[in-house]
C-alpha cells in the first residue's frame, strides 16, 4: 500500500512538471470530399462543413493556406442549413491579381436546384460579401437558391458581391446592405446575369455612413 502511494505522488509530480504529457485532445476531423474539383469530377458538396471547406479550397485560406484553387469546381448534392456568422465568400477579393481586381473564383458551382438556408456573411467595410465574393471571367454559378440570408460589406449581393462571370437559374431572399449592393450581384463588371430573381431588403449605404433611399 505504501509503494502504491509513492508511485502515485509520482505521477503527480510528473504530470506537474510536464514530464508526462497530458492527451492532446482529438483535433477537428478533416472533411473528406468526394470528387477532385475538375468540371468533369467536381467536389460533391452536402453539408455547410464541406461548403465552408470549398470556400477555404477556393481562397487558399485554413489547411489550404497558399495554396489557393480559384478554378476548382464543386456540386451541392443535399440542401444546406448554414450555421453561425462566420461564412467567408468564395473567390473573396482578398490579396491581388495581376489586374489588381483581387481574388476572383474562376470554376463552376453547381447546386443542382438545392437550396442554402440562413447563411450569414457579414464582411469589413471594404470587402466583397455574398455567397460568392468576385465571380471572374470563366466563372459559373448556377441552379442555386438562397433563403434567409444576411450580406454585409462594402460591395455585396445575396449570390456574388461582384460579377465577370456568368450567374443563372440563381435567388436570394433575405436581406442585403452595403455601398455597392444589389439583391442578386452587387456590382456587375460585363458578366451576364439570367433568369435570377430576388426578394427581401436592401440597405444602400453612401460612403459617408450615411443611409439613402
Amino acid at each position: 500500500m505504501k509503494t502504491r502511494r509513492i508511485l502515485s505522488a509520482l505521477l503527480i509530480l510528473c504530470f506537474a512538471a510536464g514530464l508526462v504529457p497530458l492527451a492532446a485532445a482529438p483535433a477537428r476531423a478533416e472533411v473528406a470530399f468526394s470528387g477532385t474539383g475538375t468540371i468533369s469530377d467536381p467536389y460533391q458538396i452536402a453539408d455547410y462543413e464541406e461548403l465552408k471547406t470549398f470556400s477555404d479550397i477556393v481562397n487558399g485560406k485554413g489547411d489550404y493556406a497558399d495554396r489557393a484553387n480559384q478554378a476548382a469546381c464543386a456540386v451541392l448534392t443535399d440542401n444546406i442549413t448554414a450555421t453561425g456568422t462566420d461564412w467567408t465568400p468564395i473567390g473573396d477579393g482578398s490579396g491581388a491579381d495581376a489586374d489588381g481586381e483581387k481574388l476572383k473564383y474562376t470554376g463552376t458551382f453547381d447546386g443542382q436546384g438545392h437550396t442554402i438556408t440562413g447563411l450569414n456573411c457579414n464582411e469589413p467595410a471594404s470587402g466583397y460579401a455574398g455567397l460568392f465574393g468576385y465571380v471572374g471571367e470563366g466563372g459559373t454559378v448556377q441552379n442555386v437558391s438562397l433563403s434567409r440570408g444576411s450580406i454585409t460589406g462594402s460591395c455585396t449581393g445575396g449570390i456574388a458581391g461582384a460579377n465577370k462571370g456568368i450567374i443563372q437559374n440563381c435567388s436570394f431572399s433575405g436581406s442585403v446592405s452595403g455601398s455597392t449592393t444589389g439583391g442578386v450581384v452587387g456590382t456587375n463588371r460585363g458578366g451576364t446575369v439570367q433568369n435570377c430573381y430576388y426578394t427581401g431588403k436592401i440597405l444602400a449605404i453612401c460612403f459617408d455612413d450615411s443611409p439613402r433611399a
